[in-house]
């Protein structure tokens, strides 16, 4: 397996609970993560979870 697995764990505002659980986090995380940001889970357009416990987020734009 690769150590530089990421995982997307939001589409389009969807959580990807499978996804999710193969990187080990949990809907708590994803919405911790989101909060960070200052976004609910559906105004998440992608996030996907890196190894190091970080994750990248790119958000839905808005009024959409």
């Amino acid at each position: 397996a690769s150590d530089v697995y990421k995982g997307q764990v939001v589409c389009e505002g969807t959580v990807m609970h499978e996804a999710l659980r193969r990187s080990g986090k949990d809907l708590r995380w994803v919405e911790k993560k989101a909060a960070a940001q200052k976004l609910k889970i559906d105004e998440v357009y992608l996030m996907v979870a890196c190894p190091d416990g970080s994750c990248d987020i790119v958000a839905k734009e808005r009024g959409r």
